[in-house]
């Protein structure tokens, strides 16, 4: 007998382990027609997701949306490769047929432009993409692709995808449409959007620029201001100051004699700088909502330390990575449906992007295997992607003068005591916070190995220990960086010339 973590006798009932339990309608009591669209945004202003297109309209949200999709939709290298049951076994002839097919039927459209339209749902939630076939022999050809408001659709109780006509779902027809949504759950089908969490910060913002547009108007510009005699009844003070007026236009005026004018400037600065600090402060906001980070969108002042600024831009390549598997996952589904259109049981098509770091990666590790004695085959180099006549295997033969066999593990080992006493040297010219922090060590490491200069290494030190020293403590490591590492550099160089 099994028991469970209470000590009870565990039961199985198959009926019960093979249908949905919690549904909405056992959780509710009721089924919904059309399921209520549940953002906490929209519904606490009482506001349905059309609200939203006029966000875009805000040039920090333009500014963050462009810059989020532009590290997606820059990328070229990307391609369907034939479905395989698994890693390491040859796709069959069918499948590398229909992988063909699609690929020759996305030739003749503008992918890019549908890239775009799956990059809207992290904005808008989820994007729906309209398919177009055509009869072509004994199968269906993807002839075109169009993006459909999303307001024309809806979900209902059990999260599909249906259009509304007249007020009224009407499920869409496989094969029809691609869905394409930004972390969906159960609950909310319509996607986490993230241009609802700017609703606010947006309005704040407008309504701040309203503000500072009065203050400019009423006080940026300078006054013109005249003196009364005290003869003057209101009829001739009403005339001074439209005389007044008419010389902020033409600046000429004719003023009454016994009047006297001057033009007072007021100082503005401090109500401008507040503003700037204001507008600055949702500019931050919508950056942070939209592109998880702001120093890679916006400038202003002081922005940290070079270590901070690059801690922002690998955030900003997570969320692009993040992006480019949403643009993977709905092009594999565009597969799944084209094998399944065509009444294919094939494995569908795989979507992938190809890494330019991922070859450079494979290149350096071939050279690596290969400086220990491996020697690969063509086989090798054509799962790389390179065909069988693009290339030829040419013997290497070992130069004169090259460093081999024992020569080459010396050197190794000399590099490595190098190194070594480079650690040692970094240790102990680095304040006691750095010694503590592993990862700044690293940083200060590869900015020595990087530099081409004393001026460079000083400029990438400064870059790295920013505000997070005192000056005097700032100015004593670069000086003494500096200092050891000539010093190093020296006694690495004699230690080479006794060989």
């Amino acid at each position: 007998m099994i028991l469970d973590q209470y000590g009870d006798p565990i039961k199985i009932e198959p009926k019960s382990l093979t249908t949905e339990m919690v549904t909405w309608a056992t959780a509710t009591g009721s089924v919904f027609d059309i399921l209520p669209d549940p953002d906490p945004v929209l519904r606490k202003r009482g506001d349905d997701a059309k609200v939203l297109d006029a966000l875009a309209a805000d040039d920090q949200v333009t500014m963050a949306m462009q810059l989020r999709r532009r590290k997606v939709t820059n990328k070229g290298n990307y391609d369907y490769s034939p479905g395989q049951p698994e890693k390491g076994i040859s796709a069959s002839k069918g499948a590398e047929t229909l992988c063909r097919d699609l690929t020759m039927d996305l030739a003749g459209i503008k992918l890019k432009n549908q890239f775009n339209a799956m990059l809207a749902a992290p904005f808008y939630g989820y994007s729906v993409i309209e398919l177009y076939w055509a009869v072509d022999g004994s199968r269906l050809k993807l002839v075109a692709m169009e993006e459909k408001p999303r307001h024309w659709f809806c979900f209902d109780g059990d999260g599909r995808l249906c259009f509304l006509e007249n007020g009224q779902k009407k499920p869409v027809p496989y094969g029809k449409f691609l869905l394409v949504q930004h972390e969906p759950t159960y609950e909310n089908p319509y996607g986490l959007r993230l241009l609802s969490r700017c609703l606010w910060a947006v309005a704040f913002k407008r309504a701040g620029v309203e503000w500072c547009n009065r203050f400019l108007e009423r006080y940026g510009m300078a006054f013109q201001v005249a003196k009364a005699p005290s003869s003057f009844d209101e009829k001739d003070r009403q005339k001074l100051a439209s005389s007044l007026a008419a010389m902020v236009q033409d600046a000429v005026a004719v003023l009454p004699y016994g009047s006297e004018h001057q033009i007072v400037k007021v100082d503005s600065k401090g109500g401008s700088d507040a503003f700037i600090s204001y507008l600055n402060f949702w500019n931050a906001v919508i950056s942070k909502v939209v592109s998880c980070q702001t120093q890679s969108s916006e400038i202003t002042g002081s922005t940290g330390t070079y270590a901070s600024s690059q801690t922002h831009y690998h955030v900003l390549e997570d969320v692009a990575e993040a992006d480019e598997q949403l643009v993977c996952d709905a092009m594999c589904d565009l597969g799944v449906i084209y094998a399944r259109v065509n009444g294919s049981n094939e494995y569908p098509p795989v979507f992938a992007y190809e890494e330019a770091e991922d070859r450079l990666a494979q290149a350096d590790l071939d050279k690596k295997r290969y400086d220990v004695g491996v020697r690969f085959t063509k086989a090798h180099f054509e799962r790389q992607g390179l065909d069988a006549d693009e290339f030829e295997l040419v013997e290497q033969q070992d130069k004169p003068g090259a460093v081999t066999g024992g020569a080459a593990a010396e050197f190794e080992s000399a590099e490595g005591r190098h190194q070594d006493e480079l650690d040692v040297h970094i240790a102990a010219v680095l304040p006691d916070f750095y010694k503590a922090n592993k990862a700044n060590i690293r940083l200060i490491r590869q900015a020595i190995q990087d530099a081409d200069d004393p001026e460079d290494l000083k400029d990438r030190l400064i870059g790295i220990a920013g505000q997070d020293l005192e000056q005097d403590s700032l100015f004593s490591l670069v000086e003494t960086g500096l200092m050891e590492g000539e010093i190093f550099g020296r006694y690495a160089s004699g230690q080479e010339g006794n060989r």
